[in-house]
């Protein structure tokens, strides 16, 4: 079968080039989503991160004071000071 029109090597060897380059940046295209895609999501990790390291700060600051010391001790702990008597409420 003829073609009704005459192609040249140099037409073949330029679309040839050319779909070569389109699949290489293509392929680029897709890694460059993906680090997108992880970048984004490290910065949510970041965020997550810096603000629990605020948390931790201001408890660090926190429990230079004494009182807030003993209200953990009460809270948490469950102690009391000498003399005093603990209660337990139960519902």
């Amino acid at each position: 079968m003829r073609l009704p029109f005459k192609i040249s090597s140099g037409a073949v060897l330029l679309i040839l080039v050319s779909a070569y380059f389109i699949f290489l940046i293509r392929a680029d295209w897709v890694v460059l989503g993906q680090l997108n895609a992880e970048k984004a999501a490290l910065s949510g990790l970041i965020g997550e991160a810096s603000a629990e390291s605020g948390a931790l700060r201001e408890e660090i600051r926190l429990l230079d004071r004494l009182d807030y010391v003993e209200l953990v001790a009460r809270q948490k702990l469950g102690l009391v000071k000498r003399g005093e008597t603990a209660y337990k409420v139960v519902d």
